[in-house]
């Protein structure tokens, strides 16, 4: 088995391979050191071609894609629904991966994933705070109960860096440097439920299989229907031929009276 991570920037391309492994198995059943990323060097880049990435990726059976990007600063936009739901950073992350799952083809969509990072990469630095204490070094810290409330973490880890080691925060080298040094594990075992659920699907996909829903629930019936219609709309523009036009529209006016008779 093959695993490509498409991701957005150089940090992630230089730290996830290694920052993953200890949840890549032992081959044939698990991918082993058959991890490749695909830098697509920004978040607008990325938007514009992970499907036409993923999609020729793919082409090989044995192979699957996961395309990770910051739920911070995601170039997609939400229902008033998902801004109003009870918890907004789950219902974006929920509908981020939704818009970009269901642009790949059908024939490929059991083998992509899409994994908003909530809300970006720093997060699961701020997870490990046994790392952080060691590389601000400080011995009093303490521990985020909830990391992945903390909206901007790099900024949160720039304001532990200009107070402690009184420099500025720099991703390309204390993002890097900070990587080599957390544990994905401890990450894992901390309060980050959307980084357990991307892990989970990871060992799911090597044969481990988990109960994803008992970590990420589902979002309401309505918000699911609002993300669909979204979705449908959004391949309204890229139509090209009569049939897929008509079948489009037919589907559109379904989900609209499924959201109806939700109410």
């Amino acid at each position: 088995m093959r695993l490509v991570i498409i991701c957005e920037g150089d940090t992630e391309e230089q730290v996830l391979k290694k920052f993953l492994e200890p949840f890549s198995l032992p081959e044939p059943e698990g991918f082993g050191n058959n991890i490749e990323l695909i830098n697509t060097k920004g978040v607008g880049k990325l938007k514009n071609q992970f499907k036409k990435l993923a999609e020729l990726e793919l082409q090989n059976t044995d192979t699957y894609v996961l395309c990770l990007l910051d739920l911070y600063g995601a170039p997609y936009t939400y229902s008033n629904d998902v801004h109003q739901s009870d918890d907004p950073t789950h219902a974006k992350y929920m509908a981020c991966k939704s818009i970009m799952e269901s642009v790949i083809h059908a024939e490929f969509n059991e083998r992509f994933f899409a994994f908003p990072v909530v809300h970006e990469l720093e997060t699961w630095i701020l997870a490990d705070i046994v790392s952080v204490k060691s590389y601000f070094q400080v011995s009093e810290l303490t521990r985020y109960p909830a990391p992945e409330s903390i909206e901007n973490p790099a900024q949160e880890l720039k304001t532990l860096l200009s107070r402690h080691r009184n420099r500025e925060y720099k991703k390309w080298r204390d993002g890097r440097n900070l990587f080599d040094l957390i544990d994905a594990n401890r990450v894992y075992d901390d309060n980050c439920p959307h980084f357990i659920a991307l892990i989970d699907q990871l060992l799911a996909l090597q044969g481990q299989e988990k109960d994803l829903e008992k970590i990420i629930p589902p979002l309401p019936q309505k918000v699911q229907l609002q993300m669909k219609l979204q979705a449908v709309r959004d391949k309204l523009g890229a139509v090209k031929t009569d049939d897929e036009l008509n079948r489009l529209i037919d589907e559109e006016t379904e989900i609209i009276q499924q959201i109806e008779n939700s109410d």
